[in-house]
């Protein structure tokens, strides 16, 4: 065999081992990205419930004079403190997750310092929203009363639960409320002043 052939032989057999050294650090790569090892597993968060459409169909009316809307798989639980600085503080739960609501007198916004995410209202309420130690807060301060919303932070389902909630929030009797017989025949008449 000539030098020439031989020279040939053996850049042909670099050329296709470098091209399977490739292919299977790809391989690899792709295998490693689909099927993360138990200490990377280990370092993420339990995992999260699947997004799906948060329907609210339930409406909880508290004796403290607000309501708000809740989906029907969520169970409402009072948990209000015998403590007379609380008005009411309520467990959202499903399965071993919880979202929790509280109305309390304060002189203060405990959160004001932490780094603010977002903002909206609870009714006529401003709160301000935060993300503290992979919790959602959303809280707000009105007329020295502290509404305080905590839950997780999954981007999805609790997430959604609690804006359906701050948005379904009403100070007051329920405006979903359905009409009774007594409302159904009651006529108002004006009376005209002639002077």
């Amino acid at each position: 065999m000539s030098k020439i052939k031989l020279l040939s032989l053996v850049l042909v057999f670099l050329a296709i081992l470098a091209l399977v050294t490739v292919v299977a650090i790809n391989f690899l790569k792709n295998k490693n990205q689909n099927n993360p090892d138990n200490s990377r597993q280990s370092n993420l968060s339990a995992p999260q419930e699947p997004t799906k459409a948060v329907i609210s169909t339930e409406v909880y009316q508290d004796s403290s004079g607000f309501s708000f809307k809740y989906p029907k798989e969520v169970t409402v639980s009072d948990i209000t403190p015998n403590d007379n600085t609380y008005y009411s503080k309520l467990s959202l739960k499903k399965d071993s997750s919880q979202l929790t609501f509280s109305v309390y007198d304060s002189q203060d916004n405990p959160y004001k310092s932490d780094t603010l995410i977002g903002a909206t209202t609870l009714d006529t309420i401003a709160i301000n929203q935060y993300e503290i130690n992979g919790k959602l807060i959303s809280a707000g301060l009105d007329k020295q009363i502290l509404y305080v919303i905590e839950g997780p932070k999954d981007g999805g389902y609790w997430e959604d639960i609690q804006n359906n909630l701050i948005s379904s929030f009403q100070l007051g009797l329920s405006r979903q409320q359905p009409q009774t017989a007594a409302d159904t025949n009651t006529t108002y008449e004006t009376e005209e002043v002639i002077n």
